[in-house]
């Protein structure tokens, strides 16, 4: 009995599975199958400095500034009143 495989894994020419590409660089699929998983930058300095500023912009209506509390900065817009935050932060 065979282990069922998936429709996209092919064989090599002794019969055994070629996992299927999940990246498009050959380098992370090895490091995937090989490691199970893949160490990647998502965003570069200029995206994450971007996204830095753009979360300072967000002021959320109960006045919440995480300055004034030491002890958490911990705040959920979420329950945020105001819609012109989650406006905001899906810009």
């Amino acid at each position: 009995m065979s282990t069922p495989q998936p429709s996209t894994a092919g064989h090599d020419h002794l019969g055994r599975i070629i996992p299927p590409k999940v990246f498009a660089s050959a380098e992370d699929n090895r490091a995937f199958w090989r490691d199970g998983y893949v160490v990647t930058d998502l965003l570069d300095d200029d995206a994450v400095a971007l996204l830095l500023e753009r979360f300072a912009t967000l002021e959320p209506s109960d006045g919440f500034d995480a300055s004034e509390r030491p002890s958490s900065d911990y705040h959920c817009t979420f329950l945020d009143d105001s819609l012109g935050i989650d406006e905001r932060s899906m810009r």
